[in-house]
């Protein structure tokens, strides 16, 4: 068992891989920072939304964040429409919340975005606040702030094969 674990570790100590994770890292911490010094509400999940976001190129990066944005309208408005039109209490009202966005990601085939929509869920049921705009507001800077920080380090940390990706493209056109 430990040869595997060190043979594991020798095989994934890659210029790439370390690469990748150092891009992760740095954008947890700008979004969790940026979040935290905005005021904005649990601002480590930005960190969680970054670190879910970040793909191994810029073009799945940006198709998650489209993905999120969407993922994040319907997640919102069926939070909203359990507590504030079914007027749920907490337990039934995220239970039916996490089934229908399951469910809708599934039937959308956005299942990559369904651990950042449980994030969202468990933050707007854990607090208990009412539906407000400045409740609106934090959820929506939270995404943002976290997706913000994913095109962020995306645009820092050139990955090699996002650069040999783009030099395919060029080369085919």
């Amino acid at each position: 068992m430990k040869s595997n674990l060190i043979e594991t570790v020798k095989e994934n100590l890659k210029k790439d891989r370390m690469m990748f994770a150092l891009r992760i890292v740095t954008g947890v911490l700008i979004a969790i920072l940026t979040a935290d010094r905005l005021g904005i509400d649990f601002a480590p999940s930005t960190g969680v939304i970054t670190l879910l976001t970040i793909d191994e190129t810029k073009k799945d990066t940006f198709r998650r964040i489209v993905l999120r944005v969407i993922t994040f309208i319907y997640t919102y408005l069926i939070s909203w429409m359990t507590v504030d039109l079914l007027h749920l209490e907490t337990t039934l009202g995220f239970a039916l919340a996490i089934t229908l966005v399951t469910f809708l990601t599934f039937l959308l085939r956005y299942d990559i975005t369904l651990s950042v929509n449980c994030v969202i869920l468990i933050q707007l049921f854990l607090d208990s606040k009412p539906f407000t705009l400045n409740l609106f507001l934090n959820e929506s800077g939270r995404l943002i702030i976290g997706l913000a920080a994913a095109v962020l380090v995306n645009w820092i940390y050139r990955a090699k094969y996002d650069k040999s990706n783009e030099d395919v493209n060029i080369g085919s056109t």
